[in-house]
């Protein structure tokens, strides 16, 4: 077990911090999110860099977001915003613009919620590092108390890559994933709510298509912040609504 001394001389047990973000996490009914990641992509003859911004409201227990989302890839830019309803999805093209409909295929927009979802629930990557011995420190800052993954264990890498491949890759047909490495990851906690205010997460991916020569390379940096824990609302757009009441 990790720890540091203040300047106060109090000790800071990161464990005991993690453990008491999510159990203050669960607590959580609403919030606001924000996402920054960056993914360089690498597939031997083709190389590019991807940049996915989000940013919006997630209420939970049912699971509802209204979230705005842009995409750059290669010079080209989706820029979307999406609401998720308890038993429906609704999305709108704010590049043309054009107007709200409800999306029919629901196994792509599921695809999509899924990486969303790893940022809406930070405890499914917490709980397995407490599981295990890791090397944690904490440090207490001007914006709240560090927390830091410095060097996973081999069993905390191993977990993070079946939940990796159960997620993200678990419909892509004959994908592998042969290698992931957690290079960093840093939470930032609230000294005096307990709460999770940003998360910032480094990753090595490699996956690969056994029988041939597919292999893709991924350096992935995510930036994600939270705030307005529990006043946060989801406002429907009036063209949103009259789209929803026609059902």
């Amino acid at each position: 077990m990790a720890f540091v001394l203040t300047s106060c001389g109090e000790r800071l047990v990161p464990e005991e911090i993690v453990r008491n973000a999510m159990e203050a996490n669960e607590e959580i009914r609403n919030f606001s999110i924000g996402v920054d990641a960056i993914q360089e992509v690498d597939m031997g003859d083709l190389s590019m860099t991807q940049k996915v911004t989000a940013g919006g409201v997630v209420v939970d227990n049912p699971l509802r977001f209204l979230l705005d989302m842009e995409v750059k890839n290669q010079g080209a830019t989706i820029d979307v915003s999406v609401y998720k309803s308890i038993d429906s999805y609704y999305i709108k093209d704010n590049e043309t613009p054009k107007e709200w409909i409800e999306a029919q295929n629901l196994e792509q927009m599921n695809q999509l919620e899924k990486p969303l979802m790893d940022f809406d629930k930070p405890n499914v990557y917490l709980s397995m590092i407490l599981e295990d011995d890791n090397h944690l420190t904490a440090e207490k800052k001007e914006d709240g108390i560090h927390v830091v993954l410095a060097e996973p264990s081999q069993e905390t890498t191993r977990k993070i890559t079946a939940y990796l491949l159960d997620t993200l890759l678990a419909d892509d047909a004959g994908l592998e994933l042969q290698k992931h490495e957690l290079k960093k990851l840093d939470i930032l906690i609230n000294e005096s709510s307990g709460l999770i205010e940003n998360i910032v997460m480094e990753q090595h991916i490699v996956v690969e298509k056994p029988g041939n020569d597919f292999i893709m390379e991924i350096n992935q940096t995510s930036n994600i912040t939270y705030s307005d824990y529990n006043t946060s609302e989801i406002s429907i757009p009036n063209e949103l609504q009259a789209l929803i009441n026609v059902k």
